[in-house]
């Protein structure tokens, strides 16, 4: 067995390999078991994109502005105001 990639969210049993991306507004580190961010019994759980920034899909690095997997800050003419 191996843990689940960053960037995936493996919530089903018997995957041979990550089926789904992280989607957009969270961050998925490695071993996520669902989508949800409010889902507090489950500690491998995505963190909500933090405000002021934006997360696109698969992303896993909480550090702002790095190339790969990572969140961005929001451009001119746009925010986000979600935690």
């Amino acid at each position: 067995m191996k843990i689940c990639d960053r960037g995936f969210i493996c919530n089903e049993t018997g995957l041979a390999s990550p089926k789904y991306q992280c989607p957009a507004g969270l961050i998925c580190g490695e071993g996520m078991k669902t989508d949800d961010p409010n889902n507090l019994s489950e500690p491998f759980r995505p963190k909500k994109c933090p405000p002021g920034h934006y997360c696109l899909p698969q992303t896993y690095n909480e550090t702002p502005d790095t190339p790969f997997g990572n969140v961005h800050k929001c451009e001119i003419g746009y925010f986000n105001p979600y935690e």
